[in-house]
């Protein structure tokens, strides 16, 4: 049995006077991840432009996927990637090189969505294989070698499928630390490889990301998250507006930068913190009279309810008819969701899904060029993929991101009482610039 310095050393060094017994060191050294993961240097310069004509790894893909490589099976693993950088299709990859003809590989998230994406993105790829898409109990596996399901899909699954699976993918991989989530996946017994999907560590219940890494064996390939994807370039130039009332007279020297400069100098976070909002009706102004002045092409807008993407509908079109408005929520009968979804995604011209609950994880198109922030949210994860929406690199595009619910104000708050003060003062600074609209 070898060990590498990187498994042995962190159990020796914590423990400073006295060694515990053989046994209990070779655990600990065995709880060790067989990898140690990519660092931010392995990924400078690298490319993220993917031709899915040519169906090849960009150069961050490859450089992942050799890392990846060098582990033999069975293995568990965390892939961790920010938004837009391509996460599915290296999955696929993976799943390239250790696939058997005689097994089945089975791809497991909690959305529709991204189910159906990654269904079709794997047909790119294995264009000779059967697969099945489960989307209901009518589905019937009758040998297929790959099959795409919603994590309550696998109650319906029989011993006899569940016992056949021996490559295990799981997207949005924190739902995973639900009670009723993670009994279903321990049902898999038998698997060579089980990857994990994600574009964040971080969770409530889990800020460190320990429970999750100790469900994949510790082994972390890359470690990818926004915060390194910015400081790496890998996303388009964004332009981060915050809205304070309803008008637009744009404030390069915000309130925010103003106050951001004295938090840094010293004074409380907590300065940050501001209970005034917009309405509905005045966030709907405030992007009418926006698309005046940017007139961009694709825009995902955040709401909290169903009532309000009505609401802001209607206000919108009493005040603009730049741009065709879409609504996408629950309450919509799922085949006239899906058309929708397809036309937003094939429109040729100015528009926005206006949505609530839904195209937060997952949905991912390169010409989503602006995000309206219009619903309040306490998770980092829910801030960080409602952003990631307009973040995938496509050309030239410019990204807008109209925060109308002071989100991000509320996110260094929320993260002091996560962090310490010196790691929230250092993503202050490495955020976008932030610009006011008074």
């Amino acid at each position: 049995m070898h060990f590498e310095p990187f498994q042995i050393d962190p159990v020796l060094s914590s423990f400073a006077d006295f060694l515990p017994s053989f046994s209990e060191v070779l655990s600990l050294v065995l709880s060790q991840p067989k990898l140690p993961p990519l660092q931010e240097s392995d990924f400078a310069n690298l490319s993220v432009a993917f031709n899915k004509d040519k169906l090849e790894p960009n150069e961050l893909q490859q450089k992942i996927l050799n890392h990846l490589f060098t582990l033999q099976p069975p293995f568990s693993c965390l892939l961790v990637l920010a938004t837009g950088l391509g996460k599915t299709y290296l999955s696929a990859f993976a799943v390239q090189k250790y696939f058997n003809e005689d097994e089945t590989v089975l791809f497991v998230v909690n959305s529709v969505f991204i189910r159906d994406q990654a269904h079709e993105r794997f047909q790119h790829l294995f264009q000779n294989v059967k697969m099945l898409n489960f989307k209901d109990q009518g589905s019937v596996y009758e040998g297929q070698q790959f099959v795409f399901c919603l994590y309550q899909s696998l109650q319906n699954f029989s011993q006899a499928l569940i016992s056949k699976i021996s490559i295990l993918i799981i997207d949005e991989v924190h739902h995973v630390l639900a009670p009723t989530y993670l009994s279903k996946v321990k049902q898999f017994k038998h698997l060579k490889i089980k990857i994990g999907l994600t574009a964040t560590l971080t969770h409530q219940n889990d800020i460190t990301g320990d429970k999750i890494k100790q469900l994949f064996e510790n082994n972390v390939i890359c470690n990818l998250p926004w915060t390194i994807a910015k400081k790496l370039q890998l996303f388009p130039k964004v332009h981060y507006f915050e809205f304070s009332a309803l008008g637009f007279t744009i404030n390069f020297n915000s309130e925010y930068e103003d106050l951001k400069k004295q938090i840094i100098e010293g004074n409380q976070i907590q300065k940050l913190n501001k209970n005034q909002n917009l309405s509905v009706q005045e966030m709907a102004q405030n992007f009418a009279v926006f698309n005046v002045y940017f007139q961009t092409k694709k825009t995902i807008i955040f709401l909290s309810s169903v009532r309000e993407v009505q609401i802001f509908i209607n206000e919108f079109e009493s005040k603009c008819d730049l741009l065709q408005l879409m609504p996408a929520h629950y309450q919509i009968e799922k085949s006239i969701l899906n058309t929708t979804i397809n036309q937003f995604s094939s429109y040729t011209g100015q528009c926005a899904l206006v949505t609530v609950g839904m195209a937060t994880e997952g949905y991912d198109l390169q010409d989503i060029d602006c995000v309206l922030m219009g619903r309040q949210t306490d998770s980092e994860r829910l801030f960080v993929q409602q952003m990631g929406r307009g973040l995938r690199k496509q050309g030239d595009k410019e990204c807008y991101v109209l925060d109308m619910c002071y989100n991000l104000r509320s996110r260094w708050i929320r993260l002091e009482q996560e962090e310490s003060r010196s790691n929230v003062l250092q993503y202050m600074q490495e955020f976008w610039e932030v610009r006011g609209i008074e």
